[in-house]
């Protein structure tokens, strides 16, 4: 049975699948790796409200990448924190997700250039 583009993002085993879309990957991936290697790439539950992460609402904390035909797969480990519980939760309820880059950057031809990374927050797959 092949795998379908939705279930490549689904969250198995800790690991899903950011695609490249109005991102440069190899740019994300940089900025990924970067955070990873400080410690400091989190992502809350849900779409971020501002350019900082929110230590209440963080659910994973991102502990590898690697670079993929069209995107970044991401490592990362659940929290113990209310938002993490939650994610872990939709995760076991089979819920799709999937990552999401907040960042600051400008759009030049229609791609955005990424000049920092706030976080890669987890949002649900939307269905099309």
């Amino acid at each position: 049975m092949s795998k379908s583009k939705d279930d490549e993002n689904m969250m198995t085993e800790n690991k899903m699948i950011w695609e490249e879309n109005y991102y440069d990957r190899d740019r994300v991936y940089d900025l990924v790796t970067e955070l990873i290697k400080e410690k400091k790439c989190f992502g809350e539950l849900g779409f971020g409200q501002n350019m900082q992460v929110d230590l209440s609402r963080i659910a994973v904390r991102y502990t590898d990448a690697e670079k993929v035909d069209k995107g970044v797969k991401l490592t990362f480990t659940i929290l113990e924190s209310p938002e993490g519980l939650i994610l872990q939760s939709l995760i076991d309820g089979k819920v799709k997700m999937r990552p999401s880059v907040r960042g600051i950057g400008a759009i030049e031809d229609g791609k955005v250039d990424l000049q920092k990374l706030i976080a890669m927050d987890i949002v649900r797959l939307e269905l099309e």
